[in-house]
């Protein structure tokens, strides 16, 4: 091995190393982002139901602000899924649309749950001679 082959070597070597360490460091940003929404969607939850029994016992009903509320919870779960998406693209696996986990990239159904991942995926046309065999068995 030629102090050339070395060389080239050590730099893809090192790209590599920064590439990951980059791909790190956004993972780590978009976690952080991902704690504060969820922190913030607590406080939503807390303030939503504070004005709800606010509303009862004074026998009062502010429907603007209820809306308002559940707006802005309906938004910050959607940033919340995307932001698990960014996460899970970035390390390469799939998010179950139904439970939430994480699954390789390469998974057709959830590993938790077994609902489909893949929307794409195409089962094998049928042949008339499966269908023939099914019905002579009965």
């Amino acid at each position: 091995m030629g102090l050339d082959e070395i060389k080239d070597v050590a730099k893809d070597f090192a790209d590599k190393a920064v590439a990951k360490t980059g791909e790190v460091v956004e993972v780590s940003k978009l976690r952080l982002e991902l704690s504060k929404q969820q922190g913030r969607l607590r406080a939503l939850y807390q303030k939503l139901g504070s004005s709800v029994y606010s509303m009862k016992e004074k026998d009062y009903e502010d429907p603007d602000l209820i809306d308002s509320l559940c707006q802005d919870i309906t938004e910050n779960l959607k940033l919340q899924k995307k932001l698990q998406g960014q996460i899970a693209a970035l390390k390469k696996m799939a998010v179950c649309p139904v439970c939430g986990s994480r699954n390789p990239m390469d998974s057709v159904y959830c590993n938790q749950c077994g609902s489909r991942l893949k929307k794409e995926f195409e089962q094998p046309p049928e042949t008339g001679s499966s269908s023939e065999e099914s019905s002579s068995e009965e």
